[in-house]
């Protein structure tokens, strides 16, 4: 049984019994000294499994990196305990083969912070798998908004987090899961910013759910590349800009000719923004998929720009292989008082097209119609 706290408006959960302490190898927690030679000291001289305890205090990380190995480690930061990325003199980098979990008391006050003055950018983290829990996830200094500290993993694991404006983390390389649950983003610049791009060939599953998102200037999408297995459930995003599609997602994952997208309980309110196209869904299916399904199920989407894009777009760049692309969109609403698209427009030449179910949507504004 796991038992909460209260305390002063927050909830806190209890940490597990950690190995050891930071403060037994000399960090201080005093926002001045590097502590990343103490953290190496205690990565070194304990055994895979152990969790090093931060207690209060801020732990500033500079220039020097450390090596965790093939070990699998986890940080417990308490309450009011703070870890703090210099990236202006050099990146700090966190790297091994295991997995790398920082768990916090609450999402709070146990803080990971990305210090950033320049436009210093680089890879900080690089790992197996990296576990982010009940962490409050910050940028702080005169460069916020430029591109974040990318984060290379296997596995990607986001629980209970809060993330505050500015672009700390470009999670851009992650080779087989994402899975994230429970996370807010918000403030002038959404940097809830997961990536996967690049041509990795081990992706399997993208899970995202209970995820909420609210930016001032800039809402940017989430890329999905290549996962076998698409699951999106129980997600706000608002904004007044938007430079993207609210999720975009491309390619065939490798080692199979199946892939599956479900879309379900996503409002998405762009009433007060202006850049276009706003999209609920771009889907590049292209590198041979034989067997694509694609559903979207009780999703509400508001649009506040003009243009003629679709709020759906399927898009086939495949025309030599014979297969079957079946999307369904059902009980879902797209109100757009200016816009002259359709809902779901089908794209390319492959040669059996793009089957579509429409089932209880509704469209409100000037439309040109549901499928084209």
């Amino acid at each position: 049984m796991r038992i909460t706290v209260r305390t002063a408006g927050e909830v806190v959960y209890p940490l597990a019994q950690a190995c050891t302490s930071i403060k037994d190898f000399g960090a201080t927690g005093d926002g001045v000294q590097n502590t990343a030679p103490a953290l190496q000291q205690a990565v070194n001289s304990v055994s895979t499994g152990c969790s090093i305890l931060f207690p209060p205090g801020t732990y500033l990380f500079r220039t020097n990196g450390v090596n965790f190995g093939s070990k699998d480690i986890s940080i417990l930061l308490t309450r009011r305990a703070k870890i703090v990325f210099d990236v202006d003199n050099g990146i700090p980098t966190w790297s091994g083969t295991g997995r790398i979990s920082i768990i916090g008391e609450t999402p709070l006050s146990s803080e990971v912070n990305v210090l950033r003055n320049t436009t210093a950018h680089g890879s900080m983290m690089s790992c197996g798998t990296l576990e982010l829990q009940r962490l409050k996830i910050t940028v702080s200094g005169s460069n916020r908004t430029s591109a974040g500290q990318e984060v290379t993993a296997t596995d990607l694991f986001i629980r209970e987090c809060v993330f505050t404006d500015g672009l700390a983390f470009y999670f851009r390389y992650i080779n087989r899961d994402v899975h994230v649950e429970d996370a807010h983003s918000s403030g002038d610049f959404n940097w809830l910013w997961i990536s996967n791009d690049t041509g990795h060939s081990l992706r399997r599953r993208w899970f995202m759910r209970k995820v909420r998102i609210e930016a001032n200037t800039n809402l940017t999408g989430f890329r999905i590349w290549g996962q076998r297995e698409v699951t999106i459930d129980d997600v706000v995003a608002k904004g007044s800009g938007m430079n993207t599609q609210l999720f975009r997602i491309v390619g065939r994952p490798e080692g199979t000719n199946e892939k599956r997208v479900s879309i379900s309980n996503v409002h998405l309110d762009l009433s007060q923004a202006t850049p276009s196209p706003q999209q609920l869904l771009y889907l590049q299916a292209w590198r041979h998929i034989y067997h694509l399904s694609v559903v979207i199920a009780g999703c509400a989407c508001r649009f506040g720009d003009t243009t003629a894009e679709p709020a759906i777009d399927v898009e086939d760049q495949t025309s030599t292989e014979t297969y079957t692309s079946k999307v369904t969109v059902v009980a879902s609403q797209f109100v757009g008082q200016n816009r002259t698209g359709y809902m779901l427009k089908r794209r390319g030449t492959a040669p059996l097209g793009i089957q579509v179910t429409t089932a209880g949507n509704l469209l409100i504004g000037q439309w040109a119609g549901e499928v084209q």
